[in-house]
């Protein structure tokens, strides 16, 4: 696990002098373990726990009062609305546990994993990886999480 979170790292840095296409969208769904990396849109709706390194905004709507939110990094802005916790300007690292979490990124994550049950839609430039194996997913696709 931690050679793929250096190996992340290693390719966000990367990522981080290379411009982005907004265009591309994969959907990901199912029980398991999701790990990505890249920039753009991220939507989860997860019962389990997403642990996110990056640079952008956040949002994280907790609908049943479940979340627990570790943040480690920077933030310009940071409030919270009803059930809503919103972060601006966020930077660094982020781990939310919780039930029927829907959390939304937008920016670059050098490592993104969620684990439990949910699913996932990636607007940009993603890579994504089930079973520590990639996933080429064509746009709009499903594709389960695996075991």
């Amino acid at each position: 696990m931690k050679k793929m979170i250096v190996i992340l790292l290693a390719i966000a840095m990367v990522l981080a002098v290379t411009p982005v296409a907004f265009a591309e969208t994969t959907v990901v769904k199912g029980d398991g373990r999701l790990a990505a990396r890249g920039a753009g849109h991220a939507s989860i709706e997860v019962t389990g726990t997403v642990e996110l390194t990056g640079v952008g905004n956040l949002e994280i709507n907790d609908p049943n009062g479940t979340a627990n939110i570790r943040f480690r990094g920077k933030v310009k802005k940071t409030w919270k609305e009803g059930n809503t916790t919103y972060y601006r300007g966020f930077k660094g690292r982020i781990v939310v546990r919780g039930n029927g979490l829907k959390i939304h990124f937008n920016g670059r994550a050098g490592s993104l994993l969620a684990k439990g049950s949910g699913k996932a839609v990636f607007n940009g430039k993603w890579i994504i990886y089930a079973r520590g194996k990639r996933v080429n997913a064509p746009n709009g696709s499903e594709v389960p999480i695996a075991q």
